[in-house]
């Protein structure tokens, strides 16, 4: 029997071995390349009496305990001068779970900061879910990810709730993992870890999905402030076949007055991208030399063909 000397649970391996596991299936499902580490930070809660104030998951490896030794003294005087510190919420419980809230993100946001540097040394990118208590300790989950194939995939900046964002499938594919982790984290019963292949956890096909779901609802055109989703659209459009065959056309999502676009075809009738079938006979027209420009799909989905060399 293993003994665990930096103990935050009982499934603490069993759990973080399979969110690496499942992590690394969700790359491949996706065509990514690179090979994800995951391990667990554990901070104790104030209250409790426990055997390490600091405890890593893996024990062994890097980053270890020592690197983590100073999380409790920035926690501690992070969490006054947090931010949130001066929201005030109309809602009573809201206002009551304050503190847990902002304590459970100073956690996070230090793990991260924590990390930062060594991750601009090891060419790595580490991504945290929110803290969540587990027994004694405050458990946060990361995923680190290699940085020079994380940049093969194109970032997508956007704007949300006034601060500047970015994205791509990837990131949006490791949040989904770090939601379910915090999820599991957070619940008392089972036991994170206890239960592997329950059916109330997400498989790798559908993480994939509700991922590109999320990136497809990403207002990636400049000044807008919402996308409603083109993912259903555009996947019915890919079902249907054309004369037998799939579609090798192209999309190529952006604003109707997008300077980078210089058009050789625009149509007086704008199609709609509910006019499915309408769309999928113009996707046949989009080959290697041209391309159809799209905008939401309640934008009244304007389509236009363009040249594909003018795609900037």
């Amino acid at each position: 029997m293993k003994t665990i000397d930096q103990f935050m649970w009982g499934y603490q391996e069993h759990f973080r071995i399979h969110y690496e596991i499942l992590t690394q299936n969700v790359f491949e499902a996706i065509g990514f390349e690179g090979k994800p580490k995951v391990f667990l930070v554990g901070l104790a809660m104030s209250d409790r009496e426990v055997r390490h104030e600091v405890c890593v998951e893996p024990e062994t490896g890097f980053p270890d305990q020592d690197f983590f030794s100073s999380l409790p003294k920035r926690v501690t005087e992070g969490v006054p001068k947090h931010p949130s510190q001066q929201m005030f919420y109309g809602d009573e419980v809201t206002n009551r779970e304050k503190p847990e809230n902002i304590r459970r993100q100073v956690i996070t946001e230090e793990v991260l900061n924590l990390l930062a540097s060594e991750d601009e040394r090891s060419g790595l990118r580490s991504f945290a879910s929110l803290a969540a208590p587990v027994d004694n300790h405050y458990v946060v989950t990361v995923i680190q990810v290699p940085k020079g194939n994380l940049d093969v995939h194109p970032l997508i900046p956007f704007r949300w709730m006034q601060e500047n964002a970015e994205t791509n499938l990837l990131m949006e594919c490791v949040r989904k993992i770090l939601g379910q982790a915090q999820y599991e984290t957070y619940r008392s019963w089972p036991e994170p870890g206890r239960t592997l292949g329950s059916e109330m956890q997400l498989e790798t096909h559908e993480i994939a999905v509700r991922a590109a779901k999320s990136l497809m609802r990403v207002p990636f055109i400049a000044g807008d402030m919402m996308n409603s989703g083109l993912f259903e659209p555009l996947e019915q459009v890919t079902q249907l076949m054309y004369e037998g065959q799939v579609s090798k056309g192209r999309i190529v999502l952006a604003a109707a007055d997008d300077p980078n676009v210089d058009y050789v075809l625009r149509f007086s009738n704008p199609v709609s991208l509910q006019q499915t079938r309408w769309l999928r006979k113009l996707l046949q027209m989009a080959t290697r030399e041209t391309a159809l420009i799209s905008g939401y799909p309640d934008d009244l989905a304007e389509v236009f063909t363009i040249s594909s060399d003018e795609v900037r």
